[in-house]
């Protein structure tokens, strides 16, 4: 979560939540935890909740997966 507030880092990042973060300000966003649930549960409640809400700042779209996808690798956006 460090990161998320040191400036420096954001800046020097490409990844769209934290240029957002840098236009908006962080006061625009928040973090919240949505529900509590057994380790054994957590990539099923997650992929719950991408496909509920569609996160736009979010850029992986299946739960666990660390891949980015083709639009995001090797260019700017």
């Amino acid at each position: 979560m460090y990161t998320y507030y040191s400036l420096r880092s954001l800046a020097k990042s490409n990844r769209p939540i934290d240029r957002a973060l840098l236009k908006h300000g962080f006061s625009n966003f928040r973090l919240e935890i949505l529900e509590y649930c057994s380790y054994e549960d957590v990539l099923k409640r997650e992929q719950y909740y991408l496909d509920l809400y569609k996160p736009h700042y979010n850029i992986a779209t299946i739960a666990g997966s660390t891949s980015l996808p083709a639009s995001l690798r090797g260019g700017r956006i």
